[in-house]
């Protein structure tokens, strides 16, 4: 189920006029759910270690 964005009208006339035919998907990204993340510093700590510390179950995102 997605969200629907309420954002300020100036900005959604700004984003039309410089996406053109982008725009379209540009608001369907943004109404879409997010996908519940995080990001591991592996400079201080390794995938692995965090893995193993974390209580939650980790699942790699396609990004």
């Amino acid at each position: 189920m997605g969200r629907e964005t309420a954002l300020p009208l100036t900005f959604l006339g700004r984003m039309a006029a410089l996406l053109d035919e982008e725009f379209v998907p540009f608001m369907a990204a943004l109404n879409q759910t997010p996908v519940p993340a995080i990001r591991i510093n592996t400079l201080k700590l390794s995938v692995a270690d965090f893995a193993a510390r974390s209580p939650w179950p980790l699942t790699p995102i396609p990004w």
